[in-house]
């Protein structure tokens, strides 16, 4: 739904993976061909205070294992006193983001204004009344986090690597490597670098409080049915409950070009045996 992305751009905090600077978007894990992902050799490992911070917060975060896991989307809930449906206000929404995207300049402007958190004012240039206008942001306190299934993630650490496996958990990415030495993720789609730290902060409402770190895949290295504009990999610890979260959002193409955005975050307790 393209209400999802233009709440993003009006700088609404979704999910709150966010650091003082930069926000980031929604969630899957992506399909590896071997269990065990061959990792690059580039650095040699001596010892584990070596690994960059974020390495070693994973290290200690995720343990060897097999363990049940909820698997969370981020869904649209209506308000009941609203007669549109969530098609309507999806079409409000794609005629607000086609209107930012005529006139970038302005918008550009507009943007550096705000704070961090706050949302666009409204503007006759968006194309919709301002009521119109209003209940699109207004959706954005109408999001919840829904568990959609149950699965199973095996966790398995080999020599400054970490495999992650997704069983029958049906999502679009099943399986990932960290390379804690080089401090990168690999998944079939590409190779995701090291983007930033993510503190613990007001603005994660949906998930509740967490600290992690995010990786990210800016271009697919590969050729697939779908064309990925940019892919996103978060893995952090909930502060009160202490369950472990990998957070994945992908911007995929459609065939008529249009990005959509697809989130979804898997939880669940690390210490399980």
């Amino acid at each position: 739904m393209k209400i999802f992305f233009i709440i993003l751009i009006v700088i609404i905090a979704l999910v709150g993976c966010s650091d003082n600077s930069k926000e980031e978007g929604h969630s899957g894990i992506t399909e590896g061909k071997n269990e065990d992902i061959e990792m690059d050799k580039e650095k040699k490992l001596e010892t584990i205070t070596q690994y960059e911070e974020s390495a070693q917060f994973v290290y200690e975060l995720l343990k060897t294992g097999q363990f049940n896991a909820d698997y969370l989307e981020e869904q649209t809930v209506p308000p009941e006193n609203i007669n549109l449906t969530l098609e309507e206000i999806d079409i409000l929404a794609d005629t607000i983001l086609t209107n930012m995207q005529e006139d970038m300049d302005w918008y550009n402007s507009e943007i550096n204004k705000l704070e961090v958190g706050e949302k666009l004012p409204y503007d006759p240039r968006f194309g919709v009344t301002e009521d119109e206008y209003n209940l699109v942001m207004d959706m954005s306190e109408q999001i919840e986090l829904v568990k959609t299934r149950e699965g199973q993630l095996k966790i398995k650490k080999v020599d400054g690597k970490i495999a992650i496996v997704g069983k029958d958990t049906g999502n679009v990415l099943t399986k990932v490597g960290i390379d804690l030495v080089n401090n990168k993720i690999l998944t079939e789609f590409g190779t995701a670098k090291y983007d930033r730290k993510i503190e613990a902060n007001e603005n994660q409402i949906l998930t509740g409080m967490w600290n992690g770190h995010c990786w990210k895949i800016e271009e697919s290295t590969h050729d697939f049915q779908y064309i990925f504009t940019d892919l996103n990999i978060c893995i952090g610890k909930l502060v009160e409950t202490g369950e472990t979260l990998i957070y994945n959002h992908a911007g995929v193409v459609d065939d008529t070009g249009a990005v959509i955005e697809s989130s979804e975050i898997i939880k669940f307790e690390g210490n399980q045996k």
